[in-house]
């Protein structure tokens, strides 16, 4: 009977039909795991559609009195035809891995908001059919705007979580294996085999060799500076440090310096202390062991109980995190009759003391924003203009392929303007359904911010063109109104011979001077108004100079009124008639005190007395009839008196 063998392989084949002969695994938390292996096939030919993203598990089995096993469980990612082995048989490369690794085959683009880190990751798995992961780790605050932007799903969400100071690991067993994730050495599952020797010599079953350790200076400080983005002053900042720690039996470290960065990302992930998870993890590497070991169970995410054995010949005892593991396993075995073969297992590991905080290291940075991005601007259905009290608005880009078309669409943004400040500014806001152009501040793809708008077929320019490319100007529609006719406009018109300011106002139009206005106009001037016209002027002078030509004052219909409160009226006319004609109707002048006539030295005065005329020669010409009556008459000459007539008449 042939005897157990070191290596063997279960697959959707059955057994026999693939012999395991060379294995070599990798494990490191946060990252997916790699099966390696080479195998011997029964057949001549191995289609590979017969095995890629199937199940398979490698066990490798120590025999023993307590046999030592250890299960890789994975999906075959990849198949590859090598070169004819042992007996004649053709052998192939296979290589197995997580199903999260399935995760880094879809890149994507999408916009999460209020949601915390483990409900994104369950929703990314649940998109690819997988189950949540188990989470050995405490709730942390929702993330109030996150994206994902060209990113695959496996490394957004690993960006996710060591955001926050998680990682994650896997279980394996027999048939399946599971996804865990934590946050803290003491998170870590417990190693069952109890305190474990470790030396600086050759390992064994019971103890691990070529025990060894690392220390590696650190910075004395890490900081991290943001700018809050509903307040825009230099002065004003987001800050997060934390100085590093010394640790028991730790070499003292000399000043290596701060680390400083920015932006922090505090703006964007209220709840978080990047600058605590940046330091932990920078103390964490600052000092890590190794060790060899032929025990196939050292698993990365597992804490286990060390009892070292020191040069001096003392030994301590403490608890390590296994941080990552490679195995390599060879078995030739039994593969022709009669042959011997070669059966062999060993490990590297690395690890951490569990004493001391950790935090994962950061592999995947959040991805740098490049250029400006197209967006709609987005609101609430039925609404044209939708804007926050800071003036930020809502968009929703071209990439955002779950995104709604409402005011859900993506976070408050904030609108670029050409001047901006406490003493004032330009403001212009784009209004919902504009194509906008945005930019991301330092690169970061959760703060976004309007950069500018343009046209396009669907919103062609306020002025037709080519025709009217001369023309530069605003226009601003009426707040939801559809036509284009009722709008607001400042237009330019540059065209040689034809330069031309047009201001019009839809409604109303207001001007405010605090001082003074000069107005003026080289050639004619064309006032219309359609209803009526007041012009108050409260405490000064009104002057009206025309210097040449003629003044013409025409009412069609209605009536001329001046009134005079306090105060004189007089009309000088230096050189010319004056003449006041009324076809239709009568002239009055009324006076209380008197009213006089003066050409030279003739006058004709009328007061409360009487009418007085005089003059060198008064003439009175009736052609008909003449008639003067009064109580008493008196007239004197002191030269000659003549009254001629065909008859004169007297009583």
């Amino acid at each position: 009977m042939q005897p157990p063998r070191l290596l063997t392989i279960k697959t959707p084949l059955g057994d026999g039909a693939l012999t395991v002969i060379k294995l070599s695994v990798t494990e490191e938390l946060g990252l997916p795991y790699a099966i390696e292996a080479e195998v011997l096939a029964a057949g001549a030919v191995m289609p590979p559609e017969k095995l890629l993203n199937q199940d398979v598990t490698i066990t490798v089995t120590q025999q023993g009195p307590s046999p030592r096993v250890r299960h890789f469980h994975g999906a075959v990612a990849e198949f590859r035809k090598l070169a004819p082995g042992a007996a004649g048989r053709m052998t192939y490369r296979l290589v197995a891995v997580p199903h999260l690794w399935r995760l880094g085959l879809r890149r994507n683009c999408r916009i999460w908001q209020d949601q915390s880190a483990r409900d994104i990751v369950t929703a990314v798995l649940k998109d690819h059919g997988l189950p949540a992961p188990t989470w050995n780790m405490v709730e942390v605050e929702p993330i109030p705007y996150c994206t994902q932007f060209n990113e695959t799903d496996l490394a957004f969400v690993s960006r996710v979580l060591e955001e926050h100071g998680l990682t994650y690991y896997f279980k394996q067993a027999e048939g399946r294996h599971e996804l865990c994730v934590a946050g803290a050495a003491t998170a870590f599952p417990q190693d069952e085999r109890g305190d474990i020797i470790a030396h600086h010599g050759d390992g064994s079953l019971d103890a691990y060799g070529g025990w060894r350790r690392m220390n590696r200076v650190r910075g004395v400080m890490t900081r991290l500076d943001d700018m809050d983005q509903e307040r825009s002053k230099p002065s004003e900042v987001l800050t997060k440090s934390r100085p590093t720690r010394t640790y028991f039996e730790e070499p003292t470290m000399p000043a290596a310096g701060e680390n400083f960065f920015w932006p922090g990302g505090m703006s964007t992930r209220p709840g978080l202390n990047p600058a605590e998870v940046s330091m932990t993890d920078q103390e964490a590497r600052s000092e890590e062991y190794g060790a060899t070991s032929i025990d196939p169970r050292n698993a990365a995410g597992s804490r286990v109980a060390i009892a070292v054995r020191l040069e001096e010949g003392s030994v301590r005892s403490r608890q390590y995190v296994i941080t990552g593991v490679r195995h390599e396993a060879v078995d030739t075995s039994g593969l022709v009759a009669g042959a011997g073969g070669e059966e062999s297992y060993r490990s590297a590991l690395s690890l951490v003391f569990a004493g001391r905080p950790w935090a994962p290291p950061p592999r995947h940075p959040r991805p740098a924003m490049p250029g400006m991005h197209s967006a709609k601007v987005t609101g609430p259905a039925g609404e044209k203009i939708h804007v926050d009290e800071f003036g930020r608005i809502k968009v929703k880009f071209r990439w955002d392929r779950w995104g709604k078309d409402d005011d859900t669409s993506s976070c408050w943004v904030r609108v670029m303007q050409s001047v901006a400040g406490s003493w004032g500014g330009a403001w212009t806001l784009p209004r919902v359904g504009d194509e906008v152009l945005v930019a991301f501040l330092d690169g970061d793809p959760d703060r976004p911010v309007v950069v500018g708008s343009v046209y396009g077929k669907d919103s062609p320019p306020p002025f037709k063109l080519p025709a009217n490319k001369t023309q530069t100007g605003y226009v601003t529609r009426s707040y939801k109104s559809d036509s284009a006719a009722d709008a607001n406009m400042l237009r330019f018109e540059d065209k040689k011979g034809s330069e031309e300011v047009l201001l019009h106002a839809q409604k109303d139009l207001t001007v405010e001077v605090e001082n003074d206005e000069a107005r003026t106009v080289g050639h004619d001037q064309t006032e219309t108004v359609q209803n009526a016209r007041t012009v108050t002027i409260k405490n000064s002078d009104d002057t009206l100079t025309l210097e040449k030509g003629n003044r013409s004052d025409t009412i069609k219909m209605g009536n001329d009124t001046l009134s005079i409160d306090t105060g004189n009226r007089s009309t000088t006319l230096k050189m010319g008639n004056l003449s006041i004609k009324c076809d239709l109707g009568a002239v009055t002048i009324e006076a209380m005190q008197s009213i006089t006539l003066k050409v030279g030295q003739s006058t004709i005065v009328v007061d409360q007395t009487g009418v007085t005329i005089k003059g060198m020669m008064i003439q009175t010409e009736a052609q008909l009839l003449h008639k003067l009556k009064t109580l008493m008459l008196q007239e004197k000459a002191d030269a000659l008196v003549q009254l001629e007539g065909g008859i004169v008449m007297i009583n």
